[in-house]
């Protein structure tokens, strides 16, 4: 049986997701959501997943399964929005994201 998930680890996720979803307007549950979902909601799921995982310090592995993705799925959307963040537009909605995270906490 895995080791339950820490209380901090979710209340980033959560901090992360609530975020998030309020920056880009959609339905909070679709983060979570099994499938893909259009290409808004998968940048929402990614831009929380890095949220989480920089500002949060989930880790990648504790992520995958809040998520219920794979652990190589939340590395990837870690390094993509990474790679954005060379949008100097992207990397300021990023920026704002992160310091609503750390606002918040």
């Amino acid at each position: 049986m895995p080791k339950p998930i820490p209380y901090a680890d979710r209340a980033a996720v959560n901090r992360a997701t609530r975020i998030v979803a309020d920056v880009y307007q959609i339905f909070r549950p679709l983060i979570f959501h099994p499938h893909r979902g259009g290409p808004g909601v998968a940048m929402a799921r990614q831009l929380s997943q890095y949220l989480a995982h920089t500002s949060g310090q989930v880790p990648i592995a504790r992520l995958a399964r809040i998520y219920r993705r794979h652990m190589s799925t939340i590395t990837f959307a870690v390094s993509k929005v990474e790679d954005l963040r060379d949008d100097p537009e992207f990397d300021a909605l990023v920026t704002t994201l992160e310091e609503k995270f750390n606002a918040v906490a």
